[in-house]
């Protein structure tokens, strides 16, 4: 029997979430990641913002890579219709963290398979609600910066920073 040949697929991303994803659903991949500026336009609504993130990351790494399919995506978390982007620094992520404590927020996630060579290419969004659970501390005397715990739904955002600590449902905020 004759194998059918799998297309190239090139993700277009360094998210290891995004690379697991793929693994795990045994589809072969390159990474090739866009580095694009990954700030909001004026006027720009939240989806409209996660949508052309995907669909810039795709088009970028597309066009260094003509005739594959790019698969491109961009996820965000709004609370209180801010945009919260990746952390500065541990700092920032704490703020965003007392933000998120025991508040519903959304997740965004824009996606776009492109394939430029023949012109090709689909856009999707998807919007799930989540709700971030408490902080917690296990030192109230300590400083929240250096002994915080959050939900592990934060830790894509928070993922740049090193995090030395992880344990399931919670993950610890660096000093």
């Amino acid at each position: 029997m004759a194998r059918m040949k799998v297309p190239s697929l090139i993700l277009a991303s360094a998210s290891p979430r995004r690379a697991e994803l793929l693994r795990s659903a045994r589809i072969p991949f390159t990474i090739d990641v866009a580095n694009i500026a990954e700030d909001s336009k004026p006027g720009e609504t939240p989806i409209q913002h996660a949508e052309r993130l995907a669909q810039e990351k795709s088009e970028v790494v597309a066009k260094r890579n003509e005739g594959k399919i790019v698969l491109g995506a961009d996820t965000i978390v709004v609370v209180d219709n801010e945009i919260l982007g990746k952390p500065r620094d541990a700092q920032d992520a704490v703020r965003m963290l007392r933000l998120l404590s025991g508040r519903n927020h959304q997740v965004i996630t824009g996606v776009c398979i492109a394939k430029l060579a023949t012109g090709n290419w689909q856009l999707a969004t998807g919007t799930n609600y989540a709700w971030a659970g408490s902080i917690i501390t296990k030192r109230p005397d300590l400083p929240l910066s250096t002994n915080l715990m959050v939900p592990v739904t934060l830790a894509n955002k928070v993922s740049s920073l090193p995090l030395p600590t992880f344990s399931p449902g919670l993950i610890r905020v660096p000093r």
